[in-house]
């Protein structure tokens, strides 16, 4: 009887090893997975800061639309099985082509001297990087377990 109490802990802490062993892989596969998408989004951020300056340039405009449409492919091959990284990772396939579709104004615009059009590009940029912004807040915050 002496021996039961020991047994009982060993169990335990077996017991607590095994689903630790079931947890801790889960747990390095979202991080793996987060680390894999974010190092794709941190790629576009250079591109899309660089939008500002492409309204005076439809060469530099298409670079960056080409650029961001080869990272949105990028994007999307990242393998991931966490649901909510998966919604995640649609969010910004949606938001980076929204932002292309506005990089593609920008070279129209561009190309014809449309101040008014000009001025509209100019706001849906606005919008989408706060757009974008926002979800590289929500994206981080959920790769950190918040």
């Amino acid at each position: 009887m002496c021996n039961v109490r020991p047994m009982k802990e060993t169990v335990m802490a077996l017991g607590l090893a095994s689903v630790m062993a079931l947890v801790l892989p889960g747990c390095r596969g979202k991080v793996q997975q987060c680390n894999d998408l974010i190092k794709e989004i941190n790629a576009t951020q250079n591109m899309i800061n660089g939008a500002a300056t492409a309204f005076s340039d439809k060469d530099k405009a298409k670079k960056i639309y080409d650029d961001v449409s080869a990272e949105i492919d990028k994007i999307k091959a990242v393998e991931i099985s966490d649901e909510k990284l998966k919604e995640k990772q649609q969010k910004w396939v949606d938001e980076l082509t929204a932002f292309n579709k506005t990089m593609k104004k920008v070279t129209e615009v561009t190309s014809s001297g449309d101040a008014a059009g000009g001025q509209a590009v100019i706001k849906d940029i606005t919008d989408t990087s706060k757009k974008i912004s926002d979800l590289v807040t929500e994206t981080n915050k959920y790769c950190q377990g918040g």
